[in-house]
């Protein structure tokens, strides 16, 4: 990577504002290639050699510009890889989206906000998250711990993670505590009329909340979400692996 910096140095090049106004096609190879080259104005196999196109684009984010990607791609690599977790991405919650979610006796939720995002809606985003989700974390740059720290509940724990390296490293800043918000009626929410009978027989909510204790219902979320993502949590671990090898 030394060499593609100094490439860029030395052609007045800004990889930053380049990534950070273009998305580099991960659609296919040909379509990578046009794209890398209309931004870079150079053949990328000649700075990357025979690197698959999805590791050229992911290690220049990882050096460049440390997207939401990026970030979430290391975590699964880092802490998530030799788990039993079930893991999944872009989890729709209420009226949040969850960046990662993980599930392995324990429910675990993942807000990922990078040196770029804004902590606007962290707090309401982490009040869904705790609704549903046992544990709920927030992974930040190292640079906005401290106003992580003061903005959100005592409850949910941080990871933090350095931009000065290529290589992203998690530190654990703070442990999570169980979520005080977790509720069994914010967890029917999330499922569907036919999850509903297919979990509980039963699609009305009230009957439900009638029929079966919080752990019951609780136990029977998580191993919804295990099975409902298992293949999507393999092929993550699998892509996470090819692009940080």
């Amino acid at each position: 990577m030394e060499q593609i910096e100094y490439y860029f140095k030395l052609n007045g090049i800004s990889p930053l504002q380049i990534l950070k106004s273009n998305s580099l096609s991960l659609n296919n190879e040909e379509a990578f290639d046009k794209d890398f080259f209309n931004c870079f104005k150079i053949n990328r196999k000649l700075l990357f050699g025979s690197k698959n196109y999805k590791k050229v684009a992911f290690d220049l984010y990882s050096t460049f510009y440390k997207n939401e990607f990026v970030i979430k791609t290391a975590f699964i690599n880092s802490k998530l890889m030799n788990s039993k977790a079930i893991c999944s991405e872009e989890y729709p919650l209420l009226d949040s989206r969850i960046d990662l979610i993980s599930i392995n006796g324990k429910s675990i939720a993942y807000e990922i906000k990078t040196k770029y995002d804004n902590l606007k809606r962290l707090n309401k985003q982490l009040f869904d998250y705790s609704k549903c989700f046992e544990f709920v974390y927030v992974i930040c740059s190292k640079n906005k711990v401290n106003s992580v720290k003061l903005k959100v509940p005592a409850y949910v724990g941080i990871y933090s993670y350095s931009d000065k390296s290529s290589k992203t490293i998690f530190d654990i800043e703070r442990n999570a505590d169980y979520s005080p918000n977790i509720n069994s009626r914010s967890i029917l929410a999330t499922l569907s009329d036919s999850e509903m009978i297919r979990l509980f027989k039963e699609s009305n909510r009230d009957k439900v909340l009638q029929m079966f204790s919080f752990d019951k219902i609780n136990l029977k979320y998580k191993s919804f979400l295990k099975r409902k993502y298992n293949k999507k949590s393999t092929l993550l671990r699998e892509e996470s692996i090819s692009l940080i090898k």
